[in-house]
């Protein structure tokens, strides 16, 4: 299945909607959806805008590669995207924003993007690399396919939430 996609850099701004959309389709179990289904929306506009901003922010910040997967099949459709930051102080990377199409899940696609951004962190020369995953149901493939990629559990972290009075 693998042989009908291919990872180019992402091209900011063009490619942002359908990342924007990506993002909408896939963070359902992140932290942003999860506040706001417990608390409704907060702010002016629902977790989508704000968590699409988010990610965008981040790959497109000067320290960030960031790289959309595409259906060579579907006239170049993009059916996910990933990112990566280097840190040469730190001698240290950090897998970012990834994520891919519902519809396209279960094909492979994250191990392909993992094994290109990890081999782009390899070729940069840093000596570490991180990544940071939440604890729930909904990222247990995402934990999959980082363990599968070598990483190991340093900690764990909690995301607390109150409405103030």
């Amino acid at each position: 299945m693998q042989s009908s996609y291919s990872i180019r850099p992402a091209r900011l701004p063009a490619d942002a909607s359908r990342i924007t959309d990506i993002v909408g389709a896939v963070w359902k179990g992140g932290g942003d959806a999860l506040v706001e289904a417990q608390y409704g929306q907060i702010g002016n506009a629902p977790w989508q805008h704000y968590q699409s901003k988010a990610v965008l922010d981040w790959i497109q910040s000067p320290t960030a590669q960031a790289y959309v997967v595409v259906d060579t099949e579907r006239e170049g459709e993009i059916v996910a995207f990933c990112s990566f930051q280097i840190d040469r102080d730190r001698d240290t990377a950090t897998v970012g924003y990834n994520a891919v199409f519902p519809t396209h899940q279960g094909r492979g696609i994250g191990g392909l993007m993992m094994n290109y951004v990890m081999d782009r962190i390899r070729e940069s020369g840093v000596g570490y690399a991180g990544v940071i995953v939440a604890d729930n149901d909904e990222h247990i493939p995402a934990r999959r396919v980082y363990e599968k990629a070598g990483f190991q559990t340093v900690y764990g972290l909690r995301y607390m939430f109150q409405k103030l009075s």
